[in-house]
């Protein structure tokens, strides 16, 4: 029996829809993964490398629009209107120096229970789509990224914070 807690409370017929966007992506990212496994290649290392560095270009261009060297406008971009919706997130800190929320729902926890994944593996696939967030705050200037309590490993929500790192 699964530990994994994932409820919704939002039910728009638009956020339904990215919803399910964001988890036939995480069914795609499965299914590249087993192919992988089925040719005897370093998963995942691969899955890591490709996903941390796509994370990492990403978090260029977020520095590159942002306004100020500070994170007070990086909401604009990890967290941005639609995407606070879709994954249900609190803000618990935004501001120059910390920018934390807590997700309440994953839909890409969702895909991968739709590919029949156990606790474990959704376990695992969580913490490689992470390093697309880890790669973010490399990517960033002067950015630490922290993932606390996940939804994949059974907890309410999903800890993530970015802070600036002093000098």
């Amino acid at each position: 029996m699964s530990i994994i807690k994932n409820e919704t409370t939002i039910d728009d017929e638009e956020i339904i829809a990215l919803r399910n966007a964001f988890a036939q992506r995480a069914r795609w990212m499965k299914l590249f993964i087993d192919e992988m496994k089925a040719q005897g290649i370093d998963w995942e290392t691969a899955a890591r490398n490709a996903i941390g560095n796509y994370g990492e270009s990403t978090g260029k261009n977020y520095q590159n629009q942002m306004e100020g060297p500070g994170l007070s406008d990086l909401h604009n971009f990890v967290c941005a209107k639609w995407s606070k919706k879709v994954f249900e997130a609190d803000i618990i800190e935004d501001n120059e120096d910390h920018y934390h929320f807590n997700f309440h729902h994953c839909p890409l926890v969702t895909g991968w229970q739709m590919e029949g994944c156990s606790d474990e593996e959704i376990k695992c696939l969580c913490d490689i789509a992470m390093d697309g967030d880890r790669g973010i705050a490399r990517g960033l200037d002067n950015v630490k990224f922290t993932l606390g309590k996940t939804i994949a490993e059974g907890h309410d929500c999903c800890e993530i914070a970015f802070d600036r790192i002093k000098k």
